[in-house]
């Protein structure tokens, strides 16, 4: 392509994007029309002919090409419902190099061939689904994150407890009696975090002098935040605590480390005796488990995230005062622990939605309204008449949507789990979709599933097909009667109202309600008779529940606890004879689900919005990197505009399809070190607790699939190839939460142990 076609093409893509950006603010009325004009258009099932697989020129090259043996089934699945999905161990992608930042992106970057014009060849043809692009963002999101809590968040972290621990040690020494105690109590908590954080490997050098130097520190990072290495950290501390204080913060640290049981706090179980803490929760999960600073930072969160200060004693109402009196006071330091503390949180919320439960900022605001605006002493907080005025107002204070908390063997109201937190759970809003249709919220009107299932997110957000699973999910697993299941759907119907009603500013607060709301782009229902043949296919609305799921389990996994980097565009391809003449041009194709694109635009838009408005990547590759992920994504959405509209796709624009690649998402900002694990990207995260039933529920993808679709559009029939999520649910024994590291073994090195795919993708294969 020559300089001034890539100039124009870029001006084209840039005027389309502007375009697009336009449509999403426009009504959402008047988007459905623009996507409904489609209906006008040439494409579909009275215009696309089915042609028969063996006359389609470029057929029996893919299934060369990929190393596929296809059975008599699958070749007739396929003649159907002209796609097919293939386990990855089927084809050639399961020998390639897994040595890399993300063997998906990886191996989808190799559908198109070399870069060469010259040698391109009509099996070269790229099929771009959306779960590749939802997979290539979630990766990058995920380094963003990462890159945030290694040096912001981590940096803010340590100032907030090292400034509030100096404010709590002042207010010790300079009180008496009573708040002098719960002042020490205090203290000790806060203690017990800085060692979490503090127990981690120093700050890795620039450089190392030698490669073993580099190996005995990677090595030391494995295993340095160990149990003993918390205690000697405890040691410098020790001398402002009492021995008693010392020894239940050292019980602490053990059943944190140890992360095997549910048990009651000893330091939080003076507030509510009936609350266990979930010690399993402490095992770091995701990217987190991967080096100490991170570990360091994942338990020191979900430590101040999940302890509470629970609003049914007077010792919870009085210490909660206490320490939100102590965030705005100047410290040693000269800063304020609110300084810090509003950094963090803003960060977090940003990514993954507002908290659940009360924290300084409405504790602030609560104590002010009822006690007045000026601070209220230390001895009224601890005085009779204080704790009950605070109760005879707590009705002002909103109530958790958010059950986290294990029960003593019982179960409570929401307004019994009125409590105060350091670092709220943050509420994403799949959150009430699970708890409101599950039986964890206390007594209830009509018989609900103690666990439930992620079909009902879909569901609930207006996938019919998976609503219809949902039926056959509570009669199977849950054993409900045809009638039970029917007053289910009613209390169903009532929360699917409450969606309908979150508006477009509410999903777009944060980047996870964004993201979300993308996710409903898959809810729509079937596609008419201007859609490709394989998007009119019954078994597609399978596929299109696996591509929501297996995006939200993604969505789940990487949540926050609430060196340039050059780019490579395999330029060193050999170009070949210049002389030869040129292949004919190779047509991919692109998924022409329009809401989806519009939508998937709009997110990367927010996301440049958020880092811009927040001073957040101002001189990181994350900038430059988003850039071009949304001049990439724009090509997309402009090519499959012009398939569902039947209008010419250029050679410019197919030649960039088959070459522009998507691996560039995935690789780290830095340096990074390379394992056997880089490039995996099956994940497993939990998303619900079934205390009662001693169950945990988890989310979880495999090796992606290989898609193969049939399309007939600009009068070529062909095969394109492309890559989607595998996605499964399953439950297990709350007493040893999964990791990544279990799951990558079964999906790996033990694939005849996998769990049986769910019941709901039986459409999807050739049976």
């Amino acid at each position: 392509m020559t300089p001034k076609k890539s100039i124009g093409l870029v001006l084209i893509i840039l005027f389309v994007g502007s375009s697009l950006g336009y449509l999403f603010y426009v009504s959402n009325a008047r988007r459905q029309a623009i996507i409904s004009s489609a209906s006008s258009a040439k494409i579909g099932q009275d215009t696309e002919i089915a042609t028969p697989l063996q006359d389609i020129s470029n057929y029996k090259a893919i299934k060369e090409k990929y190393s596929l043996h296809l059975t008599p089934l699958q070749e007739e699945y396929f003649e159907k419902n002209r796609f097919l999905l293939l386990n990855e161990d089927e084809t050639v992608f399961a020998s390639s190099n897994v040595h890399n930042s993300d063997k998906m992106l990886s191996d989808f970057d190799t559908i198109g061939g070399t870069k060469s014009e010259q040698n391109r060849k009509l099996e070269d043809t790229v099929f771009v689904t959306p779960d590749v692009v939802l997979h290539a963002y979630s990766r990058y999101l995920n380094l963003t994150l990462e890159e945030l809590e290694n040096t912001q968040l981590t940096t803010a972290l340590g100032a907030f407890l090292n400034d509030l621990h100096s404010n709590l040690a002042n207010a010790s020494k300079y009180s008496t009696d009573t708040v002098h105690d719960r002042y020490m109590n205090l203290e000790a908590q806060i203690v017990l975090a800085q060692v979490l954080l503090e127990n981690k490997n120093p700050k890795k050098p620039d450089t190392f002098n030698t490669r073993e130097e580099e190996e005995l520190y990677l090595s030391k990072d494995k295993t340095v935040d160990s149990l003993q290495n918390a205690n000697q950290i405890l040691n410098k501390y020790s001398k402002d605590l009492s021995p008693d204080l010392v020894k239940v913060v050292t019980y602490e640290l053990d059943k944190i480390y140890s992360a095997n049981a549910m048990d009651n706090s000893p330091l939080f179980l003076q507030y509510d005796d009936t609350l266990k803490t979930d010690y399993t929760q402490f095992v770091p999960q995701g990217y987190y488990a991967k080096k100490s600073s991170l570990r360091a930072y994942f338990r020191t969160m979900t430590y101040l995230s999940n302890s509470s200060y629970s609003f049914k004693t007077d010792l919870g109402i009085s210490d909660a005062m206490l320490l939100t009196e102590q965030f705005t006071k100047k410290s040693s330091n000269g800063r304020t622990p609110l300084d810090s503390w509003d950094r963090i949180t803003k960060i977090m919320g940003l990514y993954a939605g507002t908290g659940d439960d009360i924290t300084y900022t409405e504790m602030h605001d609560f104590v002010a309204n009822v006690y007045g605006s000026n601070p209220v002493s230390d001895q009224v907080v601890a005085s009779g008449v204080a704790i009950q005025n605070f109760r005879v107002h707590s009705s002002q204070l909103r109530k958790p949507e958010i059950l986290s908390e294990g029960l003593a063997g019982q179960k409570i109201e929401q307004n019994n789990t009125l409590s105060y937190r350091i670092f709220g759970r943050q509420r994403t809003f799949d959150t009430p979709f699970l708890n409101g249709l599950t039986d964890g919220n206390g007594h209830v009107d009509v018989k609900l599933p103690s666990i439930p299932s992620s079909l009902f997110i879909p569901a609930v957000m207006g996938d019919q097909r998976a609503k219809d699973y949902v039926g056959t999910f509570l009669q199977g697993d849950a054993e409900f009667s045809v009638l039970e299941v029917q007053a289910f759907m009613d209390k169903f119907q009532i929360k699917k109202a409450d969606v309908a009603k979150i508006t477009k500013d509410e999903w777009f607060a944060s980047l996870d309600g964004a993201w979300l709301y993308v996710l409903g782009s898959f809810t729509g229902g079937t596609y008419g008779k201007e859609y490709p043949l394989y998007m009119q296919a019954l078994p597609f609305a399978d596929k299109q529940i696996q591509t929501f799921l297996g995006s939200f389990t993604e969505y789940k996994h990487d949540k926050p606890l609430p060196i340039d980097q050059s780019y490579t565009d395999n330029a060193s391809d050999i170009e070949g004879n210049q002389e030869s003449a040129i292949p004919p041009v190779v047509k991919g194709f692109v998924e022409p689900n329009l809401e989806f694109w519009y939508r998937f635009n709009a997110l990367i838009d927010r996301t440049q919005q958020v880092f811009d408005e927040n001073d957040l990547f101002k001189d990181s590759p994350a900038t430059e990197r988003l850039k071009k992920f949304k001049s990439i994504c724009i090509l997309y959405t402009t090519i499959a505009t012009k398939e569902l509209h039947n209008d010419a796709i250029s050679d410019d624009e197919y030649e960039l399809l088959r070459t522009e690649n998507l691996k560039f998402m995935s690789e780290p900002f830095n340096s990074a070190f390379v394992s056997d694990n880089s490039g995996k990207v099956a994940l497993i995260t939990d998303i619900y607790t079934d205390d009662a039933n001693d169950k945990t529920l988890y989310e979880a993808t495999g090796t992606p699939y290989l898609m193969l679709v049939a399309v007939g559009n600009d009068q070529t029939p062909r095969v394109a190839v492309g890559l989607v999520y595998n996605h499964y649910e399953l439950t297990s024994n709350r007493s040893q939460r999964l990791t990544d590291e279990d799951w990558r073994t079964w999906v790996y090195d033990k694939k005849d142990e996998l769990p049986r795919k769910n019941f709901w993708y039986d459409p999807l294969f050739a049976q």
